[in-house]
């Protein structure tokens, strides 16, 4: 525990709840000072070129240039898309890859992303790719574009920027990610805390089987999936996620809280009716109030954004030039 309590992700990763939130109005307010800036520059560019007498010309001129607020998803769909999309990196890294390392990276390489940048600025289709294509290599899983490519075909297509291919891209948004990640790469596993905690109770001969110990590792593991479609990842230390996963699912198989403390010697280490009472029924909530947007409402939120930088290449623009 102490090593955690020394390393980046506690000390920079570790949220409050009111400081996620603002983390999502500060993210929509820079994207509506960004539009300021490019609306005030438009109305003085068109003025700076109409003649006087031009009055009605300049404000028809103007009001189709002006880059509309109201073509912007919100802050709470913003939200579902991006749980979508990390749903899409769990399916994808359940189905074809077995690494709890690289998952644990990416998921949060990709939460931590989003926690300061908004899906309007960056695609989250190609941040997907970008915090796989990292996970593998600081997980020391080798994933090439090759093996890239087989994972997420849309990488092989034809890149709608005829500059650019999307492999290229994907290299790109790499970058952005480390960089607004500030290189600190390391994260700690809850997967891995979790399976220390089911050989724990192994050794106490909790389960019967062979078979009852898999099925409850496995129910174990997919709790622990479900952290990171909400903001538990910030708000708790991967040891409480694994902790949680255990009671949630001993429920399931009919084992007392208290056998679970004696048997994991938890009061020695941890306030053991504060968790319970608190932590525990805290995470419960947040797991149970997880919302995935079917795949029409993607489509809608997805165009949204699509529209919108199509719409106003002057944002995008802009955007490049801080980036």
């Amino acid at each position: 525990m102490s090593f955690f309590k020394e390393s980046t992700q506690a000390k920079n990763w570790i949220k409050t709840q009111s400081e996620i939130e603002d983390a999502s109005k500060h993210k929509a307010k820079m994207i509506i000072k960004r539009i300021k800036e490019i609306n005030d520059k438009i109305q003085k560019e068109i003025k700076a070129k109409a003649e006087p007498s031009d009055n009605n010309n300049v404000k028809n001129e103007i009001e189709k240039e002006l880059i509309k607020y109201n073509k912007l998803i919100t802050p709470d769909k913003e939200n579902l898309l991006i749980i979508y999309f990390t749903n899409q990196i769990l399916k994808i890294i359940n189905s074809n890859i077995k690494s709890l390392s690289l998952k644990t990276y990416a998921l949060t390489y990709f939460r931590r992303f989003y926690l300061k940048k908004a899906v309007v600025d960056y695609d989250p289709e190609f941040m997907l790719c970008a915090a796989i294509f990292l996970g593998g290599k600081v997980a020391q899983y080798n994933i090439n574009f090759y093996k890239m490519g087989e994972l997420i075909p849309f990488l092989n297509e034809q890149s709608s920027n005829p500059n650019k291919s999307n492999l290229s891209t994907l290299l790109e948004y790499e970058f952005y990610l480390c960089v607004i990640l500030n290189y600190e790469l390391y994260v700690f596993c809850p997967y891995k805390a979790m399976l220390g905690f089911v050989y724990e109770l192994d050794k106490k001969k909790f389960f019967s089987s062979c078979q009852i110990k898999e099925d409850f590792q496995k129910k174990c593991e997919e709790v622990i999936d479900k952290t990171f479609l909400c903001d538990l990842l910030f708000l708790y230390n991967y040891s409480y996620l694994a902790l949680a996963s255990i009671f949630i699912v001993g429920s399931e198989f009919a084992f007392e809280n208290d056998k679970l403390v004696e048997a994991l010697e938890l009061s020695s280490m941890i306030d053991v009716n504060k968790f319970i009472n608190e932590t525990l029924v805290d995470i419960k909530t947040k797991l149970n109030s997880i919302k995935i947007i079917e795949q029409n409402e993607f489509v809608e939120h997805t165009k949204r954004v699509i529209l919108f930088n199509k719409r106003y290449p002057r944002y995008n623009a802009k955007l490049e030039e801080e980036r």
